[in-house]
């Protein structure tokens, strides 16, 4: 089962046609262990246009918290 997680971006269209590699923060959304829910931790990871491209799946929010209406796909680096 891929986990899922969330960061907060500026512009989520940067990520749209091209993988990425680049180190940013993210939030783990299924941890196995639920007190550790919304968790933060700095990674590399590359983000992939299409969750379906393998790795777990990343939402892209706005800084004000909206969710951007796409998922992502993610494969953590480090």
């Amino acid at each position: 089962m891929a986990k899922e997680f969330d960061t907060y971006v500026d512009d989520p269209t940067v990520f749209k046609n091209v993988e990425t590699e680049m180190d940013f923060i993210i939030r783990e959304l299924t941890p196995g262990n639920r007190r550790e829910k919304y968790g933060s931790r700095q990674v590399k990871a590359v983000v992939l246009p299409q969750p379906e491209q393998g790795g777990d799946i990343l939402y892209l929010r706005y800084q004000r918290g909206s969710l951007y209406p796409e998922k992502f796909g993610i494969k953590i680096l480090g």
